[in-house]
This record gives C-alpha cells, structure tokens and sequence, in this order.
C-alpha cells in the first residue's frame, strides 16, 4: 500500500502480468494520455489473468476495476475505444438481451484476434457482466450476494492488510459462486490453515478438477501436519 506518496517498494515474491517487448518500442512511445495507458494495462491483466482459450474483459469489468475507481464511466469507455482504435485492443459488441451498448474487448495478437472471431460469428457466447465469466456450478441455488468474502475473511483470517489483498478478494467474490468461497473457507478454519494463499489453491482446484474430484472438506481429516505438507495444497503454505 502507498503511504505518503511513497510506494514501498515490490516484494521478493508477486504475481507478475506478462507485457509484450514490443509494446515498449512501439507502442509507449506514441501513448500521451495516462488514462489510456492505465485502461490498456488493466485490460491486459484481466484479459492475461483469465482461464480458457478465449479471454478477454468486458467494458463493465473494466468500469469496475478498483485501479480505475478514480475514472468515470464513460472517461473509462472512451480510453478504451481510443486503444483500441490504436490496434491495442480489439472490441466485439455484445448485442444480447440486457447488453444493447456493451462491448468485450481481446488484445490484438494472433490468440485474442481468433477468440474474437469465434465470439463475433457466435461459435462462443460471453456475458457481459462485472467479470463475464462462466461461474462454477453451485450445489444449491445460492445467491452470489448472500456471503461477503470480506466479512469470511475477518471472520477466518483477519483484518485484510491491505489493497493488494482486497483486490485478490473481489476478484474471487465475482469469480466464484458464494457457497464454493464458504465451503473453501470452511476447509481452511477446519484444516486450521487459516490462509488466504491456501484458500485461493483450493478455489483454483475447484475450478480445474471439478469439486467432485477434490477431497470434501467435512470428511474424515488427519490431524498431523505432514498431511498438509504432502498434500496438494501443501506447497502456499510456509511451515514452521
């Protein structure tokens, strides 16, 4: 977090966002507006963070993304249209029911530019929500609203330390149904590996294997340490 003015400095340790060379030699240069800079950096860590083949981000996820909280809706639309515009970014309206205005935007390499056109012609469907993605099936009709992963968070873990982490935890909330973030919660306080790192590999298991194909997280359950440090889970913890 920035205090003062003064950045702290990176840790030895963080989640890095992969910048093409070539943006640095051509593309840098010829960029004058910050806020169009801050929209196509945002828009690549969203669109670099997301699973599957085709990936992207939507005008409504951008809109609500914390780095931009500062920008105006439609300040925030016009920057990525003018990236766009620039061959940044390529845009594909989204014309279903609710979504007359919205857009996905995909970046311009060869990957972005196929999944745009899958989408274009229709062989794939987005939403166009906060995040647009497909979230996992929930075993019961949960709503989405009714957890508050800050609040299980405090209850778990802690007060959250900081910005970094609150942005972790929002991206979570609108990745994953409510009752897969409970129960992944659960299964930490009930392993007493009360960590937010453990918790995110167990939602990013979820999602990869199926829920059915991970170990329940009310069933039997050894108390030794070793277990966890074996286990699947065990390499984002630090043991003493």
């Amino acid at each position: 977090m920035v205090r003062d003015g003064l950045f702290p400095g990176f840790p030895s340790r963080s989640e890095a966002t992969p910048v093409p060379a070539i943006f640095f030699t051509e593309v840098l240069p010829q960029l004058d507006d910050l806020l169009e800079l801050k929209v196509f950096l945002v828009a690549l860590r969203r669109i670099k963070r997301r699973k599957g083949s085709v990936r992207w981000v939507s005008d409504t996820e951008l809109q609500a993304a914390p780095e931009l909280c500062d920008q105006h809706p439609e300040a925030i639309d016009n920057a990525a249209q003018s990236v766009t515009k620039q061959g940044l970014l390529v845009d594909v309206p989204l014309g279903g029911d609710g979504d007359a205005g919205r857009a996905a935007y995909f970046l311009n390499d060869p990957e972005g530019r196929r999944a745009a056109s899958q989408v274009r012609s229709g062989a794939v469907e987005i939403a166009s929500g906060v995040t647009g993605l497909t979230h996992p099936p929930t075993s019961s009709n949960v709503q989405r609203d009714t957890v508050s992963i800050f609040r299980l968070y405090e209850e778990t873990i802690g007060p959250v330390p900081g910005a970094g982490i609150a942005e972790e935890l929002a991206e979570a909330e609108a990745d994953f149904a409510s009752d897969w973030i409970a129960d992944a919660f659960k299964e930490a306080a009930a392993q007493n590996v009360r960590r937010w790192a453990y918790i995110r590999a167990i939602l990013a298991r979820w999602r990869e294997e199926g829920r059915e194909n991970s170990t329940n997280g009310t069933a039997e359950r050894s108390s030794s340490k070793g277990r966890y440090r074996n286990g699947r889970y065990g390499r984002v913890v630090r043991w003493k």
